[in-house]
């Protein structure tokens, strides 16, 4: 079904042939496994048939797609190609003549975009640590290094395919990759917020770095299920959309899980069930249902992601049926349940002290933590104010027992400082405070302990599970 621009229509799971009762089953599912979701979209026949947010993330908040960028990216090259600026048969070096070393190496006189689009340069491995220090400019320094294998041999995840991609968009076209998307893709599925990090040389990261909202990873979804068309406007070429979600190499030898084990597209994952998804870090994912006309979109901060996929699998691929169903009540529990989300908040309530704490954290050289300098509690009536220090500013939230509170937390080594703050005393002398990075899956932990016998006591930091260098 080819639907048109702008919001997604809605519906209920029941009028669209899906059991409601079998989304609340998943929704059971993931709080018995502990699994961090953030947000969950699923369509049918181009229709939204349930969505949620775990709260403080919220719906229009733009996320961090980590790899789910490198699909998006690929949309591009393939929006290039139907505009013939290039072909999937190109030399890269005949794109980027400018950064290939001279004489030309023999793997050079093979590389193809297809090869950088399949992950197949003949690297054995990830190169993005050592191409990022051994100069300025990464993709000269990924196109200098020679791989292990021939291009198209082999499969190998790796970030230098898509930031070279990305870098060929620019080269061609004078634009950053989300520059050039926005009239092309972005403005015809009605995609408002997007934004993308850069590298020092200023491109688009390409292998991560996008941030939208769930609702447009949700449409990435439907483009692909499309073949690329929206309405009336074919965005993408279709034998462009089409190959690309095909397995262009396999990658059951180098791969364990069995959904990262089913072959490789453009940017693209092959899945079980003849799905296929985009894929990024800590779950974020659209995955596409061809069989069944439906996408799944959801983001989440979870490390066992072939867990997560196996409760889709297991729980949500049964509710889908041929035609609609009676529905009514069930439809309403469910929406009222999707209503009222969240993600883990501080089990505060314990009595604080009577006056207020200020410490400094015991180890500052984490991720993205280093400039927090002081951390400062005040008791509250029925709560307590957190004050940190970053960077020589500080930055208050007041936070209710058992609540969200929002501000903003700048500073820190990240461009975006939106968050929300759960904390409080949880028992005697131990103050815990989560503080949520909404536009990222991450949230970070502080926690005030007892120190040893007779000491004073002690600020940690850490994360739930730590942002990745980009």
């Amino acid at each position: 079904m080819s639907i048109r621009p702008a919001q997604l229509p809605r519906s209920t799971p029941s009028e669209l042939g899906i059991e409601p009762t079998r989304i609340a089953g998943f929704l059971d599912a993931v709080d018995q496994a502990g699994l961090d979701f953030h947000s969950l979209m699923i369509l049918r026949h181009g229709a939204v048939a349930a969505e949620g947010w775990w709260a403080p993330y919220r719906a229009e908040d733009i996320q961090l797609l980590y790899s789910v960028s490198k699909t998006f990216l690929a949309m591009a090259v393939g929006i290039a190609v139907g505009e013939g600026r290039l072909a999937v048969e190109d030399l890269v070096a005949d794109l980027l003549p400018d950064l290939v070393p001279r004489p030309l190496p023999d793997h050079l006189r093979r590389l193809r975009v297809r090869h950088l689009l399949s992950m197949a340069s003949g690297h054995t491995g990830e190169t993005l640590a050592q191409i990022v220090t051994m100069g300025p400019d990464p993709v000269r320094n990924f196109l200098a290094l020679a791989p292990q294998e021939p291009p198209g041999s082999v499969f190998a995840y790796n970030q230098g395919n898509p930031l070279t991609l990305s870098h060929i968009i620019t080269a061609l076209t004078g634009q950053r990759v989300v520059d050039y998307l926005r009239p092309r893709l972005f403005d015809p599925l009605g995609i408002e917020q997007a934004e993308w990090l850069t590298t020092p040389n200023g491109i688009d990261q390409g292998f991560s770095g996008l941030h939208v909202t769930t609702e447009s990873v949700a449409k990435l979804g439907q483009l692909l299920l499309q073949g690329g068309r929206w309405g009336d406007s074919q965005l993408v070429p279709a034998d462009f959309v089409a190959d690309g979600r095909l397995p262009q190499i396999g990658n059951s030898r180098q791969q364990t899980n069995p959904d990262w084990r089913q072959g490789y597209g453009y940017q693209v994952w092959m899945c079980r069930h003849g799905a296929q998804r985009a894929d990024g870090a800590f779950g974020q994912f659209s995955i596409v249902l061809p069989d069944l006309d439906a996408v799944i979109a959801c983001t989440a901060q979870i490390i066992d992601m072939q867990q997560q996929l196996d409760l889709i699998w297991a729980h949500l691929l049964p509710a889908f049926h041929d035609g609609p169903l009676p529905g009514g009540a069930a439809d309403q529990r469910l929406a009222e349940r999707l209503s009222w989300l969240s993600t883990p908040r501080v089990p505060a309530g314990a009595p604080g002290p009577a006056e207020a704490l200020e410490l400094s954290p015991a180890r500052t050289d984490g991720p993205f933590f280093r400039r927090i300098e002081r951390v400062r509690i005040e008791p509250l009536p029925g709560g307590s104010r957190l004050v940190l220090t970053v960077s020589g500013e500080s930055y208050a939230f007041d936070v209710q027992d058992g609540q969200f509170a929002d501000g903003v937390l700048a500073g820190l080594d990240s461009p975006f400082p939106e968050v929300s703050v759960t904390a409080g005393w949880v028992s005697a002398g131990e103050y815990r405070a989560e503080i949520v990075s909404r536009r990222t899956p991450h949230r970070l932990r502080l926690r005030v302990e007892p120190g040893a016998v007779g000491g004073q006591p002690e600020l940690s930091l850490d994360w739930l599970a730590a942002p990745l260098a980009l």
